[in-house]
């Protein structure tokens, strides 16, 4: 499940996985139920063997998303502010370590865009890969 933030009026990255062979999904980012309604249903696609969704969660201009998300937990007592202050301690120190990691690795090989996509590569895609890698490179 490859999940997108969006801006409302800008691209959608969802309009982008058929390209892929991917389904699409597209949800108000600002509405914690029905983000999680379709993030829930994308990974039980994913579960039952029927491939990958690309959801984009569209956000207005003034994106306050997470504070809805709070409110809506602390209404129903799923969380605390004690708690939420943990979850986002422990969430920035993820996301930290991600782009840490990120940054300390290699640049992909231009072949590379084609890897993992499927578990085998279809005709079109596999020519396309080779006249890539066949293409003369700047210096």
């Amino acid at each position: 499940v490859f999940v997108c933030r969006v801006r409302r009026g800008e691209p959608s990255a969802a309009e982008h996985a058929v390209a892929y062979g991917l389904e699409a999904a597209r949800c108000d980012g600002s509405d914690l139920l029905a983000v999680i309604a379709t993030v829930r249903e994308a990974v039980e696609r994913a579960r039952r063997g029927e491939g990958a969704t690309v959801v984009d969660l569209v956000l207005g201009g003034e994106d306050d998303a997470l504070d809805k998300a709070r409110r809506h937990a602390a209404k129903v007592g799923a969380v605390d502010d004690a708690a939420a202050r943990a979850l986002e301690a422990r969430t920035d120190e993820e996301l930290d370590r991600a782009i840490e990691a990120a940054a300390s690795t290699d640049a992909p090989t231009p072949g590379s865009i084609f890897d993992h996509l499927f578990a085998a590569l279809p005709p079109h895609l596999d020519a396309q890969r080779d006249e890539l890698l066949d293409a003369p490179r700047p210096d």
